[in-house]
């Protein structure tokens, strides 16, 4: 079959223009896209002056936010590919789509992305993690100011998951099926989910982004940036304590936590601004009689927040205080504010209430 360079033509100018925009973050959408495999490889191969000058101003962002020094030998560079291409034109659809302009092909555009998309293959390699990262984070920015949550929106959480490392960069909109399901755990009143087959290759891929130094460091930073709602505290609490199980990140978790209180200090002293305190939020939530419904409901809610700490409980139960060298995690914090809490949360489950241990919680020291 001969390909329509008119049409052709025409991909590429609109793509060159969309990414423009997504490099200034404001995404811009004139008509919708319909590409096969045989336009892909050409948008990749004989891609105009203008779409090639698109790729490099987009990728110039790539290192803005990746930590220096923090990559070590592993460079990674930003490479064009069909995959990357093709989800370019998803991304581009659905942000066309929610303009309400194109009721009318709306069906038919989202089983075309939808079939683009399971086309394409999970980014594993560094460069791939983050290519892809810098096209979907413009449309997890967008959801944010349009939507916020996202549960009844199906394809736009499958986008964000598409990227373990983009989803777990924005834990507010999307709560990964893994974490939902080990969620049901620790809160008693959240829905049980059946653990899917795939579940050990997600934290095998978890995990690798761990275990690169400027991925994980990237990831701590977007997590002290998160807005802090239910799926964010939950979900970030959750991963945390998980990650905390399986060993070997303790210092990403407490490393993360001192950064998190270091910012709500700054918070607190800046001029003009009175910032809700979360752990306040908290206790009042745990803190409400249980004995209506819309008690039981502040209960249940306050848990799901105070879920986001207990990984940071359970290493200073474990070790009998704040490790030393975290000198930015307080005796306030940790002691006076975070562990009164405990006796008033009712979260089940975990690693501490399975197993027998002779460190109790009300017999913490600080160190």
């Amino acid at each position: 079959m001969r390909l329509d360079c008119e049409k052709l033509a025409l991909v590429d100018a609109e793509l060159a223009g969309f990414i423009f925009s997504l490099a200034g973050l404001q995404p811009v959408c004139r008509t919708l896209l319909q590409v096969n495999g045989e336009v892909l490889r050409e948008l990749v191969a004989t891609p105009s002056f203008k779409l090639q000058r698109a790729w490099r101003v987009l990728a110039r962002q790539q290192f803005k936010w990746l930590p220096a020094n923090s990559a070590g030998s592993l460079k990674p560079v930003f490479v064009i590919t069909p995959a990357l291409v093709g989800l370019a034109i998803v991304l581009h659809n659905q942000i066309a789509l929610r303009s309400n302009n194109y009721n009318n092909e709306s069906e038919l555009i989202t089983f075309h992305d939808r079939a683009l998309l399971k086309s394409l293959p999970v980014p594993c390699s560094t460069s791939d993690i983050l290519s892809f990262d810098l096209l979907l984070s413009p449309y997890c920015q967008l959801l944010r100011t349009e939507t916020g949550l996202i549960e009844s929106d199906s394809f736009s959480s499958d986008l964000l998951n598409f990227s373990h490392f983009t989803s777990l960069k924005h834990l507010d909109l999307t709560l990964p099926r893994p974490l939902a399901r080990i969620a049901a755990e620790y809160l008693a009143h959240w829905p049980k989910r059946k653990s899917e087959k795939d579940e050990g290759e997600w934290w095998d891929r978890v995990d690798k982004i761990l275990q690169h130094q400027g991925l994980a460091a990237a990831l701590r930073n977007a997590w002290l940036e998160l807005p802090e709602n239910r799926f964010s505290c939950l979900g970030l609490g959750v991963l945390l304590e998980e990650i905390r199980r399986r060993g070997q990140n303790d210092h990403l978790i407490l490393s993360f936590f001192e950064a998190y209180e270091f910012t709500q200090k700054i918070a607190r002293t800046e001029p003009g601004t009175e910032p809700l305190c979360l752990l306040d939020m908290i206790a009042g939530q745990l803190a409400a009689a249980g004995d209506s419904l819309s008690g039981r409901r502040l209960n249940q809610v306050g848990n799901e927040y105070f879920l986001k700490f207990r990984a940071l409980l359970e290493i200073i139960a474990e070790r009998g205080g704040v490790p030393g060298e975290f000198r930015h995690l307080s005796y306030d914090f940790c002691f006076k504010r975070l562990l009164p809490l405990v006796a008033m949360a009712t979260i089940t489950g975990g690693q501490r209430l399975e197993q027998p241990t002779s460190v109790k919680f009300s017999e913490v020291k600080f160190s």
